[in-house]
């Protein structure tokens, strides 16, 4: 009986290493596993991590193209901007000019009409042959004596219209 308690001990015991064995052989095969998975998650993660530098880099690249485009757009609209302002001052100051110099023309103008009505009304009495002299003969000068006063009217109600703002 012992010897048989001994076999089946013996038995019972490689049947265990055989088992542990088994459970050790398994056991390293599920961890080559998770380490290939491992090293493989590792490789794939480092690979993303890569890529998305890459990409940062790239966006940044990009965002600062972009950046540069637009201040050098921005740059030349301005200048266009500015010139257009710059010319449209210039015409502006031209046309107040133009309208200052045209009220001065006219202010003058009124003055000139304005010493000659007021001449015709002193002269108003004069022969048309003293006029002759006066101008030098210029017949384009000649007022008759008979319409000097209805000319002295259209003299003064034109330096009037011209005194009007």
């Amino acid at each position: 009986m012992h010897l048989t308690l001994e076999k089946n001990t013996q038995s019972l015991q490689t049947t265990m290493r055989e088992g542990f064995n088994q459970l050790e052989d398994k056991l390293a095969l599920a961890d080559q596993g998770q380490d290939e998975k491992a090293a493989e998650l590792k490789t794939y993660a480092d690979k993303i991590s890569s890529e998305l530098e890459m990409a940062e880099a790239n966006s940044k690249q990009e965002n600062n193209d972009l950046h540069d485009r637009l201040d050098k757009e921005i740059k030349m609209l301005t200048v266009k901007f500015t010139e257009q302002l710059n010319q449209a001052l210039e015409k502006l100051t031209q046309v107040s000019n133009q309208l200052n110099s045209s009220k001065t023309n006219r202010k003058t103008l009124a003055k000139l009409l304005s010493t000659v009505a007021s001449n015709l009304e002193t002269d108003e009495g004069e022969q048309p042959e003293k006029w002759h002299s006066q101008t030098n003969r210029n017949p384009a000068t000649l007022i008759p004596n008979r319409c000097a006063k209805s000319a002295n009217w259209c003299w003064v109600k034109m330096v009037n219209k011209l005194n009007k703002p």
